[in-house]
């Protein structure tokens, strides 16, 4: 079964400007860095801790088997959240309002008005530099909704397509006016 995003029917956004497959595996890397770094770190400290007490090298073989299984399972398990995070991955953008919908675990459902729109920006971090991705950010006058508020695993020509569309809806889309205050 080809991996493709399961919920971008024909006439979303997200089918005309799907993320890239490539997403899949860029953060596949990233979990099996932490995996790597988080459980030799912790490995080591065991294994030299009981090493010290015991003084049987057996138990740096067993720490070191035990900890391969975990990487081994963490990655295994990195895989299915990340391709199972890419095929529910959704967002269109409709005519008053954007919608994103994303998670593995904890979905979420997020929907933001243009007007509420203050600033759209594109970036990369080192893998997506690698992997040729680019991510849309979408911050409201919210502190946290350029974090939440994205699209990311673009191509850059569509993050660009992205961008100058979300600015025109954002310059065309009134003024909201302000109910009891």
């Amino acid at each position: 079964m080809p991996l493709q995003q399961t919920l971008c029917v024909p006439g979303t956004t997200c089918s005309e400007l799907p993320l890239e497959k490539r997403k899949v595996i860029k953060k596949i890397i990233a979990s099996a860095i932490v995996y790597v770094v988080l459980w030799t770190l912790i490995i080591s400290f065991t294994a030299g801790v009981a090493y010290k007490a015991i003084g049987d090298r057996r138990v740096l073989y067993l720490n070191l088997a035990t900890a391969l299984v975990i990487i081994g399972l963490g990655i295994i398990y990195a895989i299915i959240r990340e391709v199972y995070y890419f095929k529910n991955y959704f967002y269109d953008l409709k005519n008053d309002e954007i919608i994103i919908r994303k998670g593995f675990i904890a979905r979420t459902e997020l929907s933001l008005t243009y007007n509420k729109i203050q600033n759209i920006y594109v970036d990369q971090d080192w893998l997506d530099r690698f992997f040729g991705l680019y991510d849309v950010h979408l911050e409201t006058a919210g502190g946290s909704s350029g974090v939440e508020a994205h699209i990311d695993g673009v191509n850059a020509a569509n993050a660009a397509k992205l961008r100058a569309v979300l600015m025109e809806k954002s310059k065309q889309a009134p003024n909201q006016t302000r109910v009891g205050v």
